[in-house]
């Protein structure tokens, strides 16, 4: 899957900079959301695929087996796919009062 692929299957996605208000992470959080549970999967399995490809590998994958929220733990990024509806209930991009980029501003380009 190329990285165009899995952007055009995610919906509503975004990155917040939490450089200076966040000890754990740089840029947590890439958020996307999928419409069904397999949908969310093939999102992740592009989103791995293509930062293999550059030899980028994660600390950590949470949430893959039943696709409703995975995460992907990349140390300065973490990205989190949601099943749209989860997404839309837990709400976690407003948690934060950070700015927000846009993907062609992401490190990895």
């Amino acid at each position: 899957m190329h990285q165009r692929n899995f952007a055009e299957k995610s919906k509503r996605c975004c990155c917040l900079n939490l450089k200076k208000i966040s000890a754990f992470t740089d840029y947590n959080d890439y958020f996307a959301a999928g419409t069904s549970e397999r949908q969310v999967q093939a999102i992740s399995a592009g989103i791995r695929e293509f930062l293999k490809k550059a030899e980028i590998k994660p600390l950590g994958v949470e949430g893959e087996a039943n696709g409703q929220w995975i995460l992907l733990d990349y140390d300065d990024v973490v990205i989190s796919i949601f099943l749209e509806s989860l997404r839309t209930f837990y709400d976690i991009e407003n948690l934060w009062d950070a700015p927000r980029m846009n993907i062609d501003e992401m490190p990895w380009k």
